[in-house]
């Protein structure tokens, strides 16, 4: 199962996406049709700055941080969870049934961008699910399908203002960052729900 295209991001709550969106000016598609250049705060002049020692170094970190635990969706949350994806309605009424059955669980992953709030954006696939995340400095916290391979794969989708695709993942042992991802490059990030 797959989002749309060049689906909707993942975003704040409503009432916060609206008064975000009315102060930036607007959005702008361009590229893929997903970056966001507000005027500014997101946009071209203001990329990341990661350099190579430092890259090296959240590389070596994530291989030795082992896999990061997951905290399951609870039966309560799951609706919330799942409409939150803003995925097709078939999709998210799949993805439901197949929790609620218990073949297929879910969990919160956490994530934020870890260098400049500058438009990046990464794809999360977990379990056949694709879904383009707008990354925040400000953590954002989705659902997604346990992978039965216990795998997570984050791809750079859109470099908002140069120098990668920065992501960090929120764990329970506190936030890390990744090496800067480029357009199309992916990382396999080990994840585990008890």
């Amino acid at each position: 199962m797959q989002a749309e295209a060049a689906g909707p991001l993942v975003r704040p709550a409503a009432p916060r996406r609206r008064l975000l969106l009315a102060a930036a000016g607007g959005v702008i598609a361009a590229g893929l049709g997903i970056r966001l250049l507000v005027a500014g705060r997101i946009g071209p002049g203001r990329g990341d700055e990661v350099s190579p020692e430092q890259a090296a170094r959240l590389t070596a970190a994530l291989a030795a941080h082992g896999p990061v635990r997951l905290e399951r969706v609870t039966p309560a949350d799951l609706p919330a969870a799942i409409q939150a994806l803003n995925l097709p309605e078939t999709d998210r009424r799949q993805l439901a049934q197949e929790a609620t059955e218990r073949r297929q669980p879910m969990a919160w992953l956490t994530l934020y961008d870890s260098a400049a709030e500058d438009g990046d954006v990464v794809e999360v696939a977990s379990a056949g699910l694709k879904l383009p995340v707008l990354l925040r400095l400000a953590p954002i916290r989705i659902a997604v399908p346990v992978p039965a391979d216990g795998l997570v794969r984050l791809t750079g989708l859109v470099d908002g203002g140069g120098g990668g695709v920065t992501v960090g993942v929120v764990t329970p042992e506190g936030p890390f960052g990744l090496a800067p991802l480029a357009v199309g490059e992916s990382v396999a990030l080990p994840v585990y729900a008890p």
